[in-house]
C-alpha cells in the first residue's frame, strides 16, 4: 500500500540538518512520526516503487544493516571506499554516471536485491549477456550500414576498447553509456544487468 502522507516543505523550526546537510528529520509534523526521514520530496517509509534508484540503494544498505564503510569494504571496489557509498546515496546521477554494471552487481549482491530493483518495475523480457550485446551492436551496425566506428559516434561511447572480452561492456562502460547503447539498440537497458 501506498503511503498516504505527502511530502512537502517542514517548517523551519522542526528541521535538524545531518553531517552532509541533506536529509532533515521530522519532529513535530502532524501526520508523521518523528524519526521519519525526509529525501528531498521523498519519505522513507514510502513504498520502493516511489523512490529514485540512489534512495533504493540506500535502503537497501540500511535493511542490511551496513555502514557506508562495510558496504564499500564488503564490495571490494578499488578505488571506491565509503565515499563512494556516500556519493551514491547523495547525488541522484552518481550511480549511473561514475558505475559501472559490473559495479552495481557487486553491490547488489552485497545488498541482497537484483540490480534491476533499484531501477523499476518488472522486466518483462529476459536478460541479455555481454555476447548477446557484443552480437547485437554488430547486427545494429550492419542494419545501418555503418561502421563500428560510427556507431560508436551515435552512441557516445568507445565501444571498440572494451568489446574483446565482451565482459567488458559490463566493466568498462558506466549505467549512463550501457543506457545509451540500449537506446540504439532498441531493447530496455536493465535487461543488461
Amino acid at each position: 500500500m501506498k503511503s498516504a502522507v505527502a511530502a512537502t516543505a517542514l517548517p523551519a523550526q522542526s528541521k535538524v540538518k545531518d553531517r552532509a546537510g541533506m536529509f532533515e528529520r521530522a519532529s513535530s509534523r502532524p501526520g508523521i512520526s518523528a524519526g521519519r526521514i525526509f529525501y528531498g520530496p521523498y519519505i522513507l517509509g514510502q513504498d520502493m516503487d516511489e523512490l529514485p534508484p540512489h534512495l533504493r540503494f540506500q535502503k537497501a544498505r540500511e535493511r542490511q544493516g551496513l555502514s557506508h564503510d562495510q558496504l564499500a569494504i564488503a564490495t571490494d571496489l578499488p578505488g571506491f571506499g565509503s565515499s563512494a557509498i556516500w556519493d551514491i546515496e547523495e547525488f541522484e546521477d552518481d550511480l549511473t554516471t561514475c558505475h559501472s554494471p559490473s559495479d552495481l552487481r557487486k553491490y547488489c549482491r552485497v545488498l541482497k536485491i537484483k540490480p534491476a530493483d533499484l531501477f523499476g518495475a518488472e522486466l518483462a523480457e529476459p536478460p541479455v549477456t555481454p555476447e548477446e550485446l557484443v552480437r547485437l551492436i554488430h547486427e545494429e551496425c550492419r542494419q545501418r550500414g555503418i561502421t563500428l566506428e560510427q556507431f560508436e559516434e551515435v552512441v557516445g561511447w568507445w565501444l571498440s576498447r572494451c568489446m574483446d572480452p565482451p565482459q567488458k561492456l559490463l566493466e568498462e562502460m558506466s549505467l549512463d553509456g550501457l543506457q545509451w547503447l540500449c537506446q540504439e539498440l532498441h531493447m530496455d537497458w536493465r535487461r543488461a544487468l
